[in-house]
């Protein structure tokens, strides 16, 4: 699973995802249930407005090609990149 590059690729773009406008809660108190999102796809809680945008579809290919931008983008300003050319210069000694 990749959720947390999904959030930041629907942050980046929004278009290539399919989503719907849901109420959702998540389960407090201390059971096993403790922490579980509820979606409420089936409307049973009818009197609790939508509160968040939940995505159900991606397009996948479209994901991987804003995934692999930001990393040749990371890849251009990253201090990183200095670090390896010195360490490499430094084991051809």
């Amino acid at each position: 699973p990749v959720h947390d590059p999904c959030a930041m690729a629907y942050v980046i773009a929004p278009a290539i995802f399919e989503t719907r406008f849901l109420h959702v809660e998540v389960v407090v108190g201390d059971h096993k249930c403790a922490g579980q999102t509820i979606c409420d796809v089936w409307k049973d809680f009818a009197k609790d407005p939508p509160n968040v945008h939940v995505a159900e579809k991606m397009d996948v290919d479209k994901f991987w090609d804003v995934m692999i931008d930001a990393l040749k983008c990371c890849n251009k300003v990253t201090p990183f990149n200095a670090f390896v050319e010195k360490s490499r210069e430094n084991s051809n000694k």
